[in-house]
């Protein structure tokens, strides 16, 4: 499913905190509500199959913390992503359909703001599955990727493992990254899918948790609901 890619945003972070460290300091971000377990099935396939033909605009807001040199930032803002509809290409010597991500957003601390654009691709199967990213890293997946068809309320599962690469030459491993899903309650006809993405260094040790939620309906309407980050020194929601 595509995704809210939240490495492009710490990208665009990164160039607000440069400057705060320059600067000066200070101190949070979160949500949720009554739920109904839908007896229904979801299809995956369908769902994925739109977003990655169709393409979308999602607006977002910002919200969260950086801890730098033992100094807690506030950071907020607000931006939009634009994700293209699909386009054949090759990835990994495969035929294989190509998403480009832009987001362009404006992020604020102790009354210093920064606006910037970056980019990223993501890349899969002419049937729908994940093959690779390109996202200030380079990800190749690890074997075939596990999407079901039908999904219910309290199903689980793990979608794939991408290696992480620092480039396109994947001369250098930086890690591995582990995609799983949980189906959560949400009204009589509909569901949020949890995309959870692990990322570990080489090392195996957990860099990041990011969980993006799609709200899916018995129809295939798919709607964004929120994204958070949380790793040692950061915590972020996107809504």
């Amino acid at each position: 499913m595509a995704r809210l890619d939240v490495r492009v945003l710490f990208n665009l972070a990164s160039f607000l905190i440069a400057i705060l460290v320059s600067a000066c300091g200070g101190g949070g971000g979160s949500g949720g509500t009554g739920l109904v377990v839908s007896a229904n099935t979801f299809s995956l396939p369908a769902v994925l199959a739109n977003q990655i033909n169709n393409g979308y605009t999602q607006n977002f807001t910002v919200s969260g913390t950086e801890i730098i040199g033992g100094i807690t930032y506030n950071v907020t803002g607000t931006g939009t992503i634009t994700v293209t509809p699909a386009v054949d290409t090759v990835f990994e010597g495969q035929v294989a359909l190509q998403n480009s991500s832009t987001i362009n957003a404006t992020l604020t601390a102790n009354g210093i703001s920064v606006s910037v654009t970056d980019t990223s691709q993501s890349f899969s199967t002419t049937s729908y599955a994940p093959l690779g990213m390109s996202n200030g890293e380079y990800w190749v997946v690890q074997g075939v990727p596990v999407i079901p068809a039908t999904v219910i309320v309290g199903d689980t599962g793990v979608v794939g493992t991408y290696t992480r690469y620092e480039d396109n030459t994947k001369a250098t491993v930086l890690g591995t990254a582990e995609v799983s899903y949980v189906v959560e309650a949400d009204t009589a006809t509909s569901v949020v899918i949890n995309l959870i993405l692990k990322e570990f260094d080489d090392s195996n040790v957990l860099e990041l948790t990011d969980q993006t939620r799609w709200r899916i309906d018995t129809l295939g309407n798919v709607s964004w609901r929120s994204e958070t980050a949380t790793g040692a020194d950061f915590n972020y929601l996107f809504n």
